[in-house]
């Protein structure tokens, strides 16, 4: 606090008070969870899948290639190669949080659990495999801010000949993997020209958040003070202006505010690489009933104490959904928009959104059916209800709400080039 006058110290406080804080532990079981779904869903001759941890690369192209001559006399570009690149490879003057190994360590755990189905960066000779191809190239990262270095990432694999044609016929498809992701970052990501599937884990608010309404102008106004005092300062509302809300215990990203990691002048950081010790208890989200009621308090819901936490979560959820989804992309904004506004992982908003379903308490579009509005009436919750126009007879069962599906590859043509 003694980086900040007097005067702007109440909105400095309100500002650390309402990040979001998460661990090493928290971030390994959010990529966890995730890998094992994606492994549960599957199956048949071309189930194996490509991980590849998320990191800075100077190279063009992340594979090696060569020039095969045709027939014709021409010459083609081949990827080629039996191991991909390094997980961990430091790029010199690059300022990174740290998680690549802390990525690659899950990786390899993830593919000794998953022999089957996993394999730890493969090269392009792995795909071609007679008896096991790879279908899918699966990047995963700890954070996705700006969604820039993804988005990097991504286009060093399609920079390739080689995996243009494999998208281009259907023979591999592409999975992100996050622990946690602003939402306009997850959304740049997806839409890369690769069309990835982008799993996050928990939402990170930022400056600019509608929870956070009531401080942003106070938050604006103290940055643009600190804009004005330190001009040259590109990173005062994170790298392009990201103005993530979230610190990890093993290092500050540069996408949240400059002022809490970086040193300028009498300006000291929060704290450069891992927590100072004392911070440490800071970084436990709690159990996860201590997680819903302060999601409920900080909404202004009151719930129920005594019953269980599963319902207090599935009342929070319903008392906070708005809009309607009838495909998958429209469901997987919503989740994210709640994981946001709850703070809370995306894997609990959708199992409360399955069961709410299964309970008939929402229509499969997300609607509040008459018996919803009977449970928030009975736990005292209002809520104003919207009339919705109906524009199907019969309503779309999200993908999401549904058993897992296995993605279908029967079709595709056997052999690679």
């Amino acid at each position: 606090m003694s980086n900040f006058d007097t005067a702007d110290r109440v909105a400095a406080r309100s500002l650390l008070d309402s990040l979001l804080l998460l661990n090493r532990d928290e971030v390994s079981e959010l990529i966890q969870e995730q890998l094992l779904t994606l492994a549960s869903e599957r199956s048949g001759k071309r189930k194996s899948v490509a991980l590849y941890a998320e990191r800075e690369f100077q190279e063009k192209q992340l594979f090696t290639t060569e020039q095969i001559k045709l027939p014709n006399g021409l010459t083609r570009e081949r990827a080629i190669g039996k191991k991909g690149p390094p997980s961990v490879q430091p790029i010199r003057g690059g300022r990174r949080v740290g998680s690549e190994g802390l990525i690659s360590s899950l990786i390899s755990q993830a593919v000794k659990k998953h022999s089957g189905i996993f394999i730890n960066t493969p090269g392009p000779d792995r795909f071609r495999s007679k008896h096991n191809p790879i279908s899918t190239i699966a990047i995963v990262t700890d954070f996705i801010g700006s969604g820039n270095r993804v988005l990097s990432m991504l286009d060093k694999l399609w920079n390739l000949r080689t995996i243009r044609s494999w998208h281009s016929t259907k023979l591999i498809d592409f999975v992100v993997i996050a622990a946690a992701a602003t939402s306009d970052g997850a959304a740049v990501v997806g839409s890369h020209i690769t069309h990835p599937d982008v799993r996050v884990g928990r939402t990170v608010p930022t400056l600019s958040s509608s929870k956070f309404d009531r401080h942003c102008s106070d938050w604006e106004e103290l940055l643009g003070k600190f804009a004005e005092d330190h001009p040259d300062d590109e990173y005062v509302w994170g790298y392009e202006h990201s103005a993530a809300m979230v610190l990890f215990n093993y290092g500050i990203p540069n996408n949240a505010p400059s002022i809490l990691w970086k040193a300028i002048g009498a300006i000291k950081p929060l704290y450069i690489g891992n927590a100072p010790a004392e911070l440490s208890p800071l970084f436990w989200s709690g159990s996860k009933r201590e997680q819903v009621e302060r999601a409920a308090q900080e909404r202004g819901h009151e719930l129920d104490s005594t019953i269980d936490v599963k319902e207090q979560m599935i009342l929070l959820v319903l008392q906070e959904l708005r809009g309607r989804f009838t495909h998958k992309k429209q469901l997987d904004k919503k989740v994210r928009e709640l994981s946001e506004r709850l703070s809370l992982p995306a894997n609990d908003i959708v199992e409360a959104l399955s069961v709410a379903y299964l309970k008939n308490l929402i229509e499969a579009n997300g609607r509040l059916t008459d018996k919803g509005y009977d449970e928030l009436r009975a736990q005292s919750i209002s809520r104003e209800r919207d009339i919705v126009v109906p524009t199907t007879k019969k309503p779309y069962y999200p993908i999401a709400l549904r058993a897992s599906k296995v993605p279908s590859s029967t079709h595709r043509s056997k052999e690679r080039s």
